[in-house]
């Protein structure tokens, strides 16, 4: 069973489930914190440009993730689709807060390989849920992703692309 994403090289959605459930992971530590990442208007992108200029926005995105996240104690996974999901094992909640910033901020500046007629829609985002771990304080882990998934998509529902960090309550 392969355990990297074929098309980024992270460690993908099975090996994010293992981290953080397996007995005495770290991640079972206080100060540790799950982000999800969601790529906005991504099925836009695949359908106006075609697969391929979808999946160079995948690999450039991983590129930033990976830049911003190269600090210990920070892991990132591609867990399916458009969705990228950090985990930071023993970090303050601004800083795992100011990494993400980053992360949102890189993407928006960075010159994609696309561009269209729209000024909408000519700058790629993301919008990202942040949660606290450990996982037995918040259910299985794919009840957590799929909640700070129905998160994200409720908050783009209301604000459209969502260029912002919003938190589980008990944040």
């Amino acid at each position: 069973m392969d355990i990297y994403d074929k098309l980024t090289g992270l460690p993908n959605r099975s090996e994010f489930i293992k981290l953080i459930l397996q007995p005495g992971a770290d991640a079972a530590t206080e100060d540790s914190w799950l982000a999800n990442i969601d790529i906005d208007l991504f099925i836009w992108v695949n359908d106006q440009f075609g697969w391929a200029v979808a999946d160079q926005l995948l690999i450039d995105i991983r590129k930033i993730i990976l830049l911003e996240t190269h600090k210990k104690n920070f892991f990132p996974f591609r867990v399916g689709g458009d969705d990228f999901t950090i985990v930071g094992i023993g970090i303050a909640l601004e800083q795992f807060i100011q990494v993400m910033q980053k992360i949102q901020i890189a993407v928006f500046d960075q010159n994609f390989s696309y561009r269209c007629d729209d000024p909408n829609r000519d700058r790629a985002t993301v919008s990202i849920g942040i949660c606290a771990l450990p996982i037995h304080k918040t259910g299985n882990a794919k009840e957590l992703l799929k909640w700070l998934d129905d998160l994200i998509y409720e908050e783009k529902q209301k604000n459209g692309k969502a260029y912002q960090a919003f938190y589980a309550p008990s944040l």
